[in-house]
C-alpha cells in the first residue's frame, strides 16, 4: 500500500500530485491523503516519521519545505534536507507581481527603484505560507 501525503490544501498541488502519482504508479494501492494544515507542517510531519519503507510519498511545496525552515527554525518537527530524499520536480509554478496603475512603475526594475527610494509609502500583499 502506498501513502501519498499532500502537505497543502486540495488545489492546484493536489490535482498536479494525484495524475503524476498514478502515472508512476499505476498498479499501486495507494491512499492520497490532504494533510494540510500549519503551512503545510502537518502533512510533512507525518511523512518524516513513519518507518524508511518506500511506500510513502510527499507532494511538498517551496513553502513547506525551505521557507518554513526560516520562519519556524528550531520548532519544526522536521529537517528538509536530512528527512526527505527529492525523487522528482513535477511543476514549476510562476510567480506574479502585480500593482495598481497609480504606482509609476512599468518594469519589476522600476518598482525595486521606487521601493528603495523610500519616497513613497508602498503597501504590498503576498500569499503567505504561514497558515
Amino acid at each position: 500500500m502506498l501513502r501519498a501525503a499532500i502537505s497543502v490544501e486540495a488545489r492546484s498541488a493536489d490535482c498536479v500530485f494525484r495524475p503524476v502519482r498514478h502515472e508512476r504508479h499505476p498498479c499501486a494501492q495507494a491512499i492520497d491523503d490532504n494533510c494540510a494544515g500549519a503551512a503545510g507542517n502537518l502533512g510533512i510531519e507525518i511523512v518524516a516519521k513513519p518507518p524508511p519503507d518506500g511506500h510513502t510519498l510527499l507532494h511538498g511545496v517551496i513553502s513547506s519545505l525551505a521557507i518554513n525552515v526560516t520562519l519556524y527554525g528550531s520548532r519544526l518537527p522536521y529537517n528538509p534536507e536530512k528527512d526527505f530524499a527529492p525523487i522528482s520536480l513535477n511543476t514549476k509554478v510562476p510567480y506574479v507581481i502585480s500593482m495598481h496603475p497609480s504606482v509609476p512603475a512599468s518594469t519589476l526594475k522600476h518598482l525595486i527603484v521606487l521601493a528603495k527610494a523610500g519616497d513613497r509609502k508602498l503597501k504590498h500583499f503576498f500569499s503567505p505560507s504561514a497558515t
